[in-house]
Parts: structure tokens; C-alpha cells; sequence
């Protein structure tokens, strides 16, 4: 009989500390494939999966300060190379509590909340866990992600007597490891979906250098293959749009 689930599931990645609940060992670090109202998908490379294993997850999503702290169940492991991959049932008994964290999840990756929360009418087949595509090696990605979120990816210089800026902007490859294409939009060229194109590093990082007017502030995205947005992770500081998310801000 196929496998059925009651809640829809997202594609979603997002870097996690994670760590045994027996252990005081430090945390390591994975990346969350996708997620849905029940549970979600890890991988990681320098951390094994048990069974029926407790633990404790941190959601470090770049455009906000506090990680979202969540525990869970290890339901099934399994091992590719050195790519350790396991599906974690959240352990949470209070209702509010998990809609609480699912709101939080929605506000970051600009899904909405109710789908999440929301059983649907009908259960919906289990895809395979194996993906449509491989996924990239991301080792090194883990293993530099906490050196790299503490380096700046706004660099600013000022000419003209501080009248105008050149400022580079930078998603790096941690935010995007699958990306093809990113595009910088924002209200300095009026919101324009096509975009400003951003040059692929060798390193895999996106950079792109505008010539901005000083004395402003000016928010902005990046726009993902054309369908996800994404924050800069060392934006000045973020504000609230109209979509139930934030945007980024650099301030010239």
C-alpha cells in the first residue's frame, strides 16, 4: 500500500545545528531539505543518524537574529557517501506551540501559514525521498557557514564626496546551493521582477556592484531562479512589507 501524508510538504533549505538530546556534545551542522506540518528531512556530513534518536534542531535562517529552536525524532535514516540523510518527526504535544513555529517557519520562506497548518481533504502520496535531481555536494558549505555569516556581504564605498555609494551586494552560496540564476530587485530600479543579474563566483557566492545615491536607505531581495525570494543575510536591517514578510534594507 503506498504511503500517505495528511500535510502538504515544502522544499525549503535551511541550515541547522543539530544535536543529540543525550548529548552535550557540540552542535553539528545539516541542512533542512524540506519540511511539512509533521516533521521535515535533514542532511549533513559530519553527523550520523540513529533511529528513534531525540533531537535538538536550530533553524538559522539568515535574515533573522534568533534561530528557531524545535525538537524531534529520528523515523528513518539512511546513508549515501559521506551524505547522511534522515526524516525527523517533530516531538511537540502542544498545538499552539507547533502552530507557533510554523507561523514563525512561514514567515521566513513566504508560504502561507494555512497551508502548512492545514490538513488537506485528501491525503497526498508520498513522493520519494530520493529528490528528482542529486543534490550538491555541500560539505564544504556546512563546514564554512559559520565563518562565512560573520563576514559582511554589503561592502560600501563612498565617492563623490559621500553623494553616491558603490555598494556590493552578495547572496552567498549557503543561501542558494542549487541556484542557477539570481537577480537583485529592489526600489532602486522599482521593484523590476526581471532583475538586476548577479555574477556566479567560482566559490559559488552571487555578487553584483551598484552605484547608489547617498543619504538613502533602499530595501531590496534577491529573487531565486525566478521563484523564491531570499534576505540578505548582513542586510543593515529589515522591515515589514505588505506580503507578510521582511525585506532587506541598505542604508547609504
Amino acid at each position: 500500500m503506498e504511503d500517505k501524508r495528511k500535510f502538504e510538504r515544502f522544499d525549503f533549505p535551511v541550515i541547522v545545528a543539530i544535536r543529540s538530546a543525550s548529548s552535550t556534545n557540540e552542535h553539528s551542522l545539516g541542512l533542512m531539505r524540506n519540511f511539512s506540518y509533521e516533521g521535515l528531512n535533514l542532511v549533513s556530513y559530519d553527523s550520523s543518524f540513529t533511529l528513534q534518536e531525540k533531537l535538538e534542531l536550530s533553524l538559522r535562517f539568515p535574515q533573522k537574529e534568533q534561530p528557531i529552536e524545535v525538537a524531534g525524532n529520528v523515523v528513518w535514516q539512511k546513508q549515501a557517501g559521506s551524505r547522511h540523510m534522515a526524516g525527523i518527526r517533530f516531538d511537540i504535544t502542544d498545538r499552539e506551540i507547533q502552530n507557533s513555529i510554523m507561523e514563525k517557519i512561514s514567515s521566513n520562506g513566504n508560504i502561507p501559514v494555512n497551508r502548512i497548518i492545514s490538513a488537506t481533504s485528501g491525503d497526498i502520496p508520498s513522493k520519494k525521498e530520493t529528490p528528482a535531481r542529486p543534490l550538491p555536494d555541500l560539505s564544504e558549505h556546512l563546514k564554512e557557514f559559520l565563518e562565512k555569516v560573520g563576514k559582511p556581504s554589503l561592502i560600501k564605498k563612498y565617492i563623490k564626496g559621500n553623494a553616491l555609494c558603490k555598494v556590493t551586494f552578495k547572496l552567498p552560496r549557503e543561501a542558494a546551493p542549487d541556484a542557477s540564476d539570481v537577480r537583485l530587485t529592489g526600489e532602486f530600479n522599482h521593484w523590476d521582477l526581471t532583475g538586476i543579474p548577479m555574477i556566479r563566483q567560482k566559490n559559488g557566492d552571487f555578487l553584483t556592484t551598484l552605484e547608489l545615491a547617498g543619504g538613502r536607505e533602499y530595501r531590496f531581495k534577491y529573487l531565486v531562479d525566478g521563484v523564491r525570494w531570499e534576505n540578505d543575510w548582513h542586510a543593515d536591517k529589515y522591515v515589514p512589507n505588505d506580503h507578510g514578510s521582511d525585506d532587506s534594507v541598505v542604508i547609504v
